[in-house]
């Protein structure tokens, strides 16, 4: 199993997208989804689990676009 850290983000982020790219790749309900991204802005990071690290990879490429900071 891999983990992505959404530890920051940057200004400008789409945070409706990133709600819905959690819900997508994440498997979570919006409500969690939104909980999660509101934790982020307010400085909160957000750990998030993967299958494998291709999965892992690939949302944490997607997040970083719409302007998440990841590790």
């Amino acid at each position: 199993m891999s983990a992505i850290m959404l530890i920051g983000w940057i200004p400008g982020i789409k945070t409706i997208s990133l709600v819905q790219l959690i819900t997508l790749r994440c498997g979570l309900g919006l409500i969690q989804a939104k909980t999660g991204v509101d934790s982020l802005i307010n400085g909160i990071p957000q750990e998030f689990n993967f299958k494998n690290d291709e999965l892992a990879m690939q949302f944490k490429e997607e997040a970083a676009a719409l302007g998440a900071i990841a590790q």
